[in-house]
């Protein structure tokens, strides 16, 4: 269970810096809806993926 909740993090981790990445281009070219809403879609992506390690957190706990 530890080792998933430490690869969960870690693929998280991989798709911030995507998202982080995709954000400073987003800014240095013009505004398009579509790159907007890619870009809010990743943001909405990613705060799900940490709800579910967090969950996979408080397993760990509720089991020591």
């Amino acid at each position: 269970m530890e080792q998933e909740l430490i690869d969960a993090i870690q693929e998280l981790t991989n798709d911030i810096s995507e998202v982080t990445r995709d954000y400073i281009f987003f800014r240095s070219e013009d505004y398009s809806v579509t790159g907007a809403s890619d870009l809010c879609q990743g943001i909405a992506d990613n705060a799900m993926k940490a709800k579910e390690i967090f969950k996979i957190y408080e397993s760990i706990i509720k089991e020591k």
